[in-house]
């Protein structure tokens, strides 16, 4: 689903759009935010980002920090869409609890195909928010598939 990014690269993305570094913002996020907020040593903190950067997934700016790209922001709603509708399927026809919907759609999220989510999303009825009650953002904003949320 995610061509080329892999679940790390993936956690990284995640973590700057947690922490507002969105293309039209100002705000740039620094690797000692995106350490803590990964639990990780910061000395891989930069490695991972000029690697990101190199995809053109996210901007790096030395002594200040680094934002997503458009390209990096699109690709983190495409996957909080996927990972949301996922979650939903599970708690509303699995009947799985909330939490444990959430564990098990993060363990394989990147890589259910678009055409899965979609189907899952359509039978849903194309749900505005997910479980936790965050919302879902449509694939129909994205460019992918057919969605009419």
């Amino acid at each position: 689903m995610y061509e080329n990014i892999s679940r790390r690269e993936m956690d990284y993305l995640l973590t700057i759009y947690d922490l507002n570094g969105l293309p039209n913002s100002d705000i740039y996020v620094r690797p000692i935010n995106i350490s803590r907020k990964l639990n990780i040593a910061r000395s891989t903190v930069v490695p991972m980002i000029r690697k990101l950067a190199n995809k053109g997934l996210v901007n790096f700016v030395y002594h200040k920090g680094s934002k997503l790209t458009e390209m990096g922001k699109n690709i983190v709603e495409k996957y909080y869409w996927s990972h949301r509708i996922l979650e939903t399927f599970m708690v509303r026809y699995l009947k799985m609890d909330v939490g444990n919907a959430c564990w098990c759609a993060r363990k394989f999220d990147i890589n259910v195909p678009y055409e899965v989510v979609s189907r899952m999303c359509e039978l849903l009825n194309h749900p505005k928010c997910c479980p936790h009650g965050k919302p879902i953002p449509h694939k129909c904003d994205l460019g992918v598939g057919k969605c009419t949320a």
